[in-house]
């Protein structure tokens, strides 16, 4: 398939039909009884490892169903960016393997698509029958597993599938070089994989969200993993992009972090992720949170993934949680420690006293003071313990400030899904009742977030009145 161009269906009368390149210039596609070959699209705009996820399952579909693997691909923008590698096409793939697979963003919007994820996808296409009829162009495929997006693979050898795909991928020289190097890395047979990530979710924007803590492992609980395995005789490698803990966690238990073992010193981020990816699949297992980059590995080696919950209960997070906070360690950063104690918060209140739950989320708040989030987790505890005037007036005090990750930007936030609405926002309710301003423009910013304009107009109404109750409470004590 040439570059920036889409096979357009035929149509049913036999009449020609063209797909044309932004330029403006056509190309004339052959008519037929099934017309040209159905496209497996993959487009995702997230992290390196989910997009070459996407991408696996796309090539995978068009080999098992006849079909044409199509790529849309652009560099990742943004502040998160700077945590990503996701960058331009042309430095990742070789020019033979874009000629084929990139397609532009204006012949995707031509095509007539139908999502694996769509309820319709599964009713229409069961078991990979009809994928050429029903007047669809183009399949796009999710990151998820394809034995769950299409019912016909479920009892495939996926693992196969996927090593032959990642194999018949052409990267550019240099990833190419990255990738050789990797499978020539000598590792003993019985290998585990730490994969403690960190970037935007313990160091960028996320942070201020909560929405995405189970994609990281908290580094008191990788130490734990790293120190059970080596217990059990397991060469250990450690990844994440936090050098020096990496680093430090290594040392301590006589482990490998994992890019020391790239034997040309001077290879560039691009080439250190592919270069992880196909190290870390060689593993037997790997440790690691929802992190694309480690399925991704696990897809092309068959490596099992564990989880964090899958090792310990509850409890002995929490434990192993405080029992690390109280060490000074220079090689652990402040974010580090907040995420640490965030996490904690976020996934087993029900295994912490009340007295431990309030001394995480004071530590939050003293180890990342920009972050908005930890003060409304703190509001929330200040609310259900009868203290709502200071909740109010820590609340008051940041919704204007500036170097903060916003009160503002954390309410108004599109997910439905944030952790900050779903879970520490509750307490506020009752608070907003007994005369407290703050929390009821909090649970109007939440509720504009959700697109219910009336019940943010109640809200803001109520905070106006809050607002009013107090400036004359303040004014009598002023002026007897």
């Amino acid at each position: 398939m040439s570059r920036n161009m889409v096979p357009a269906r035929a149509p049913r009368d036999g009449a020609r039909n063209e797909a044309h390149r932004p330029d403006g210039r056509g190309l004339a596609v052959p008519s037929g009884n099934r017309g040209t070959p159905l496209c497996f699209l993959a487009d995702r705009t997230d992290g390196f490892g989910e997009r070459l996820r996407a991408v696996l399952n796309a090539m995978v579909a068009a080999e098992q169903f006849g079909g044409e693997m199509i790529l849309e691909w652009r560099a990742k923008g943004g502040p998160g960016a700077v945590f990503h590698v996701a960058g331009d096409p042309e430095g990742i793939f070789a020019p033979a393997f874009l000629e084929r697979h990139l397609v532009s963003r204006e012949d995707v919007a031509r095509l007539s698509r139908l999502s694996t994820t769509d309820s319709a996808f599964e009713a229409r296409f069961r078991d990979g029958a009809g994928l050429q009829d029903g007047g669809v162009d183009a399949v796009v495929m999710s990151h998820a597993r394809i034995s769950s997006q299409m019912t016909s693979l479920a009892d495939a050898d996926t693992c196969a599938l996927y090593r032959k795909a990642f194999d018949d991928i052409a990267f550019t020289p240099p990833l190419e070089l990255a990738r050789t190097l990797a499978w020539q890395v000598p590792l003993m047979r019985d290998c585990v994989a730490i994969h403690l990530r960190a970037g935007d979710i313990v160091y960028g924007s996320f942070r201020g969200s909560g929405r995405f803590t189970s994609k990281a492992i908290p580094y008191p609980l990788g130490d734990a993993l790293i120190a059970q395995a080596r217990a059990d005789g397991a060469e250990v490698l450690v990844f994440g992009e936090d050098t020096a803990l990496c680093r430090a966690l290594a040392r301590r238990h006589d482990a490998t972090f994992a890019p020391d073992l790239v034997p040309e010193a001077d290879f560039n981020s691009l080439q250190f992720a592919l270069f992880e990816i196909c190290l870390m699949s060689r593993c037997r297992t790997i440790h690691c949170g929802n992190s694309g980059f480690a399925y991704l590995a696990a897809w092309i080696g068959g490596a099992d993934t564990t989880s964090v919950v899958d090792c310990f209960g509850g409890r002995a997070i929490v434990d192993a949680t405080l029992t690390a906070l109280k060490d000074v360690q220079a090689e652990v950063s402040d974010l580090q420690k907040a995420y640490a104690a965030s996490y904690a918060v976020h996934n087993y209140p029900s295994a912490m006293t009340d007295e431990e739950r309030t001394r995480l989320v004071s530590l939050c708040v003293d180890l990342d003071p920009e972050n908005a989030l930890y003060r409304i987790m703190e509001a929330e505890i200040l609310y259900t313990s009868g203290q709502g005037a200071e909740a109010d007036r820590r609340l008051a005090a940041i919704s204007d400030a500036e170097g903060l990750l916003s009160l503002e930007w954390l309410l108004l936030e599109s997910s439905p899904a944030n952790v900050a609405r779903r879970k520490h926002l509750r307490a506020f309710e009752p608070a907003a009742r007994a005369g407290f301003p703050m929390a009821a423009l909090c649970l109007a910013l939440n509720a504009k977030a959700l697109g219910k304009d009336g019940e943010a107009k109640r809200y803001a109404a109520l905070y106006l009145e809050n607002q009013h109750k107090a400036e004359t409470r303040l004014g009598a004590l002023l002026h007897p």
